[in-house]
């Protein structure tokens, strides 16, 4: 996947080291509140393991894993799957 083809997306996306999520459905259950609209539309790394230090959270986020960022070196967060 590439920003270009994810900004013509019409669903709430992120990045987290290099990998893509489609975060739309977890919002409203985002345990955070509205902190996860910072991360709409942009590569949210720095924010997710800023807040982020257990194993849960990158588990519950790899459910939303839609692909990776092309180009990317996707380190640190389980692989679900990936698309090209």
């Amino acid at each position: 996947l590439t920003k270009a083809s994810l900004y013509e997306e019409d669903f709430p996306w992120t990045i987290v080291d290099g990998h893509v999520y489609a975060i739309g459905e977890f919002i409203a259950q985002h345990p955070g509140g509205p902190l996860i609209r910072r991360a709409i539309g942009e590569d949210a790394s720095e924010l997710f393991h800023t807040h982020h230090t257990s194993v849960r959270a990158a588990v519950v986020l790899a459910r939303y894993e839609i692909g990776q960022l092309a180009g990317a070196k996707c380190l640190g967060m389980p692989k679900k799957r990936t698309f090209q």
